[in-house]
């Protein structure tokens, strides 16, 4: 029964059942539906954060203190709590305090306190779907980059790195299964992927061109590929196009390419 503030928000109910008629009166003031602790309390061993909602039983609806001395405690009256959790994106006991920038939830109270709000860089439950970032393994704890991203000064928000290569571009994948940071190649170009499941962006002039040459290729035998082997040791051959530019592909690439329609 109840919940530790070390899980962060009490998302669960909490049923308490009370036999003394001074610890109801104390707890449930006027014993109103309704009733909402401003603030940590313990029942019986029972820890209830601030802001549980009281949900009363039908024989103690609408009893006041007065009535106390007259009710039969003898089994327990048993108070039903609601735990409302804030809205995201805020904590506090209150849930007025807005939960730190680099989540989008936080726990309601910072680790090992029940009553300084949860608006740490620690206190993340959640990280922004629309960030390349992710929570560790220990819960609440802080959003932190997804592999090939790195938080940037001027925003203090996770971005996907740049790609080292001018043929391709970073992109953010959110998902599902996981988020990702992926380096498609850029317009203008199409992706070629050889043996070894490595891929390279190919102009589509020299696409075209390879099309065009395509038994011009396949006749070059490895005395006539005008190229040096590559420094992965796979064969590569000039490739000219149409405006007198080259470039030396990897012979697997190439193949590739002519095992496919062109576009």
């Amino acid at each position: 029964v109840g919940c530790s503030k070390e899980a962060g928000v009490c998302r669960d109910d909490v049923e308490v059942v009370v036999k003394d008629a001074g610890t109801l009166a104390a707890v449930a003031g006027q014993l109103r539906q309704g009733y909402t602790t401003e603030k940590d309390i313990m029942i019986d061993d029972v820890k209830l954060p601030a802001g549980a909602e009281l949900q009363l039983e039908n024989d103690l609806a609408g009893k006041s203190k007065a009535d106390l001395p007259r009710l039969d405690l003898s089994n327990g009256a048993r108070l039903k709590f609601k735990i409302v959790p804030c809205e995201p994106g805020f904590t506090g006991a209150m849930c007025d305090i807005p939960c730190h920038h680099t989540c989008s939830t936080c726990s309601q109270f910072a680790y090992g306190s029940s009553t300084e709000p949860g608006d740490g860089p620690n206190d993340c439950m959640a990280c922004p779907v629309a960030e390349p970032s992710m929570l560790g393994d220990v819960i609440p704890g802080p959003c932190i980059c997804i592999e090939h991203a790195s938080r940037r000064a001027f925003d203090q928000k996770c971005h996907c790195d740049p790609s080292t290569h001018a043929r391709r571009q970073a992109k953010f994948d959110k998902g599902p299964p996981h988020k990702a940071c992926r380096y498609p190649c850029r317009r203008g170009t199409t992706e070629s992927f050889g043996l070894d499941k490595t891929s390279v962006c190919i102009p589509n002039s020299l696409v075209k061109a390879i099309y065009i040459q395509e038994e011009t290729i396949r006749a070059k035998t490895e005395s006539d590929l005008n190229c040096d082997t590559g420094p992965d040791g796979v064969p590569e051959i000039e490739v000219m196009s149409g405006d007198g530019a080259s470039e030396c592909i990897r012979k697997d690439y190439i193949d590739a390419l002519l095992h496919t329609e062109p576009r």
